[in-house]
């Protein structure tokens, strides 16, 4: 009789304690389009690639993102694309104001991707380069 009733306080006692434990949740919810506060035309300072001058240009649309590079050399220009176009955008918050945008497709393969830290109203940067983009 004795035993019973130690084996049951004690099964209620590991039970209560699992009960105590924290539950460790990882929401991770993608969402469609791209983040409001990332919205607009973007670009950076002009910098120099020797010999050429060299701007690159970002436009995030709901649900768009296409950027181009800028490329001056004695009055010659030409553009090129700086970053994978990405249709249909979905996003993830990663935290600390950093989003990672993709384009997921319905098997869950993705044609591009670009991870963006949001500073502030007037400047971001892209995960990849060393430039700090800047609203226009």
């Amino acid at each position: 009789m004795m035993k019973t009733v130690r084996f049951g306080l004690m099964i209620t006692a590991l039970l209560g304690a699992g009960m105590m434990a924290p539950t460790v949740g990882h929401a991770a919810t993608w969402h469609s389009g791209t983040p409001k506060v990332l919205q607009g035309k973007w670009k950076t300072k002009s910098f120099r690639r020797s010999p050429n001058t060299v701007k690159l240009s970002v436009h995030i649309g709901k649900s768009q993102i296409f950027g181009y590079e800028v490329e001056t050399y004695h009055g010659r220009t030409t553009l090129d694309n700086a970053l994978p176009v990405i249709n249909k955008g979905h996003y993830r918050y990663l935290g600390h104001h950093t989003y990672y945008i993709t384009d997921l497709k319905s098997n869950g393969m993705s044609s591009g991707h670009v991870k963006v830290k949001w500073y502030n109203h007037h400047t971001i940067k892209i995960a990849g380069t060393p430039h700090y983009y800047y609203r226009y």
